[in-house]
């Protein structure tokens, strides 16, 4: 309501919107919202759920089962060197490192890692008298998906694995009986597992979207701005520029052929009427 021209712009004219109108509505900042909502459920899923597999499956102490974590970590680090080296120095686009997933605890926190800086940096040019909404939006959409996914992934972890309040120590299902110690590892595994299987959709979609996403391309230094930076937006789906940038190549190719066959089929034709 606060945008140009709706009633409370024009009862407040001295108020501006923390989070611009246009900015939400953006295809492009939505997409990326929603990937960073995604992105903010499996980090925070491997944090959370990976520790109790750990703990309630394998047995391991509270210690150990943190140490096993730290393999997600250089991966997350992996991944934001990757971000940079793609961003700044080649192809200097923002699609390459929003587009790319990867599996598996050191692997997922580098398909995280890469995902950390570049969606800022995309919303930036192609908002950028708005870098602090934009920053601030991003800012918001992974502790927002991190909340959304833990929600319903402890709602169907509680059903999933039937362990009431008394197993809430799960360090505790290792010194149960041998036959019901058995059934409570594995109550705890399925419920490991079809958590995991719970946000596998939004993970689907997430990675569904990125293939209308537009691109970045990331300019050297110039004069253009006053930041020196010269950056390409390119606002349709990107992969459907390349395909449909190729096609016009593609054509162009055959159009400059066919005139060559003409103009040798005119000097074939000239030379013939010389020589008669």
């Amino acid at each position: 309501m606060l945008a140009g021209g709706r009633i409370l712009s024009r009862k407040m004219p001295w108020q501006r919107p923390m989070i611009p109108w246009a900015l939400l509505t953006n295809w492009d900042l939505g997409l990326i919202f929603y990937t960073e909502c995604a992105t903010g459920m499996s980090m925070f899923s491997v944090l959370y759920f990976c520790n109790i597999y750990f703990i309630a499956v394998k047995g391991n102490g509270s210690d150990k089962a943190g140490l096993q974590l730290v393999y997600f970590t250089p991966g997350i680090g992996v991944g934001v060197y990757l971000c940079m080296f793609l961003c700044n120095r080649w192809p200097r686009m923002t699609f390459p490192p929003l587009f790319l997933v990867f599996g598996m605890m050191a692997l997922v926190g580098c398909g995280m890692g890469l995902r950390f800086m570049v969606a800022a940096l995309h919303g930036i040019g192609i908002f950028k008298p708005h870098r602090a909404s934009v920053i601030g939006l991003m800012a918001v959409a992974v502790p927002f998906g991190g909340t959304i996914g833990l929600t319903i992934m402890s709602t169907v972890f509680n059903n999933a694995s039937g362990l009431d309040a008394k197993h809430s120590d799960f360090s505790r299902l290792q010194d149960q009986p041998d036959g019901s110690r058995e059934q409570a590892i594995n109550d705890a595994k399925m419920g490991v597992v079809w958590t995991f299987v719970a946000i596998v959709p939004f993970m689907v979609v997430s990675w569904f979207c990125c293939f209308f996403l537009g691109n970045v391309i990331l300019g050297g230094k110039s004069a253009v701005d006053e930041d020196g930076n010269q950056d390409i937006v390119i606002k349709e789906p990107y992969l459907w520029s390349l395909l449909r940038g190729m096609r016009m190549l593609e054509e162009e190719k055959g159009i400059r052929l066919e005139s060559s066959h003409c103009r040798e089929g005119f000097k074939t034709t000239s030379n013939e009427d010389s020589h008669a």
